[in-house]
């Protein structure tokens, strides 16, 4: 071990110590947004229709959430580097839990699964590498138009147990195409430890930056009422450098593809925002989110409204960081994200935020239904935020530039035993490179 990497372990425990001693039960601070310290949104979002379809489960709270501790992705799999990689899934193999990632984009981006070896709050146990699958991507992984150059990013993975597939969302942030193949799949052969891409598709009609986050699983009872059967989902939103993106989270149903490789799956809108160039004062328009900045970019977007709220930023980023939770009893849909405070603008081709700080923002699936029936436009969903802190940041945070995706969070919902897994892929330093870090919550 390097003196490095020695320092850097050290300063990691230390800070989760301290953080499993301050927050034992639940590191969830503060709701900003949609509780008693902000407004309530505007009557006249709701537009038609009949009361919200919601049966008898509550929407999920900050509440709901109690940290359990934390364990660390290994820094290399493959004989490759893990460093700064966004995306995480889980399965059950053989009656064991397994997680999933892939190596650092510049190599092979390849897949890695690794057993689950334990949580702590102080001391993160690494897991150990079970199976290295590589490329699993073949020649599927392909984008309309990426002639502005920059390299294709693999930013979401979903394991679908029903059809055991394994899903890949990715894309170039540079692309000019307005739609392109976003969401691919391909199957894992556990006798020949062979992994088989089938194809790329496109979302429906929806702008590849709208999905190119990755895959989600929509309760199957849901998805029966409200969208024809299509149970998964693609998303989930954010910034990714351009035009085409969706200043808020994202959300397209979708069914299993059977068609050939390259063709267009039908998707049912579920929640979308502004572009950004999108005028302000103008549909579509972008997500709520806190006061809590003063922008400087064109459009800025500033706080507005009555009752007074802000609007999503550039700086506001995410990646793998939708997931829906059905406990039975209470549900909702999850997205994470790194956020922009204080003064946001853009300069020397970058943007910029002063500070910033980590947010969940959570959508009452009742809201979704009333999209996908056509009774509540996709922008004028309003999800409910709450500010976060994780036991390894130091908050609050200092400023940035650039894309903040590295420290957006992923999730995986293991609905078997109601655990949601956070993971930080800037968690934890090995040496000068920084890996994903897995923080696991019980929902209640």
């Amino acid at each position: 071990m390097s003196g490095s990497k020695d320092i850097s372990r050290r300063r990691f425990l230390s800070r989760m110590a301290q953080a499993g001693v301050a927050a034992s039960s639940l590191l969830l601070r503060s709701s900003v947004f949609g509780q008693s310290q902000a407004p309530a949104p505007p009557q006249n979002l709701r537009i038609g229709g009949a009361p919200p379809p919601g049966g008898t489960k509550s929407v999920l709270t900050a509440a709901d959430f109690t940290y359990l501790g934390s364990f660390r992705m290994p820094d290399t799999a493959g004989g490759q580097s893990t460093e700064n990689s966004f995306p995480l899934t889980l399965r059950y193999v053989g009656g064991q839990l397994r997680f999933l990632g892939r190596t650092r984009q510049q190599g092979d981006q390849g897949v890695y699964e690794v057993s689950f070896p334990g949580l702590s709050k102080s001391n993160p146990p690494i897991a150990s590498v079970a199976r290295y699958w590589g490329n699993i991507y073949g020649d599927k992984m392909v984008i309309d138009d990426q002639s502005p150059g920059g390299p294709t990013i693999v930013n979401g993975l979903y394991w679908d147990e029903t059809d055991e597939r394994l899903y890949w969302g990715y894309g170039c942030n540079y692309s000019t195409a307005g739609t392109s193949p976003t969401i691919g799949y391909s199957t894992l052969n556990e006798s020949t430890r062979v992994a088989t891409a089938v194809g790329a598709y496109y979302v429906g009609s929806a702008f590849w930056k709208h999905v190119v986050g990755g895959v989600l699983a929509i309760p199957s009872s849901w998805a029966a009422q409200y969208t024809g059967g299509k149970r998964l989902g693609a998303g989930f939103g954010g910034h990714f450098s351009g035009q085409g993106a969706s200043l808020g989270p994202t959300l397209y149903a979708f069914a299993p593809p059977s068609g050939a490789h390259r063709s267009t799956m039908t998707s049912t809108t579920l929640v979308a925002f502004a572009g950004v160039s999108q005028a302000e004062g103008t549909r579509p328009q972008r997500c709520y989110r806190n006061t809590d900045y003063r922008a400087e970019f064109s459009p800025p977007w500033n706080p507005s409204g009555n009752p007074l709220h802000g609007w999503w930023q550039w700086n506001d980023a995410m990646a793998q960081s939708g997931v829906w939770i059905d406990t039975g009893t209470k549900h909702g849909v999850l997205y994470g994200c790194r956020q922009g405070h204080g003064r946001l603008w853009y300069q020397s081709s970058d943007q910029w935020a002063e500070s910033g700080s980590d947010a969940w923002f959570i959508i009452n699936p009742a809201d979704l239904a009333r999209a996908a029936q056509g009774s509540l436009a996709a922008d004028l969903v309003v999800p409910t935020e709450y500010q976060v802190q994780y036991p390894e940041e130091s908050y609050p945070i200092g400023g940035w530039s650039g894309l903040a995706t590295s420290n957006a969070p992923a999730f995986a919902f293991d609905a078997t035993n109601n655990r949601l897994y956070v993971g930080r892929p800037v968690g934890w330093m090995s040496g000068m490179s920084a890996h994903m870090l897995v923080h696991c919550y019980q929902v209640s």
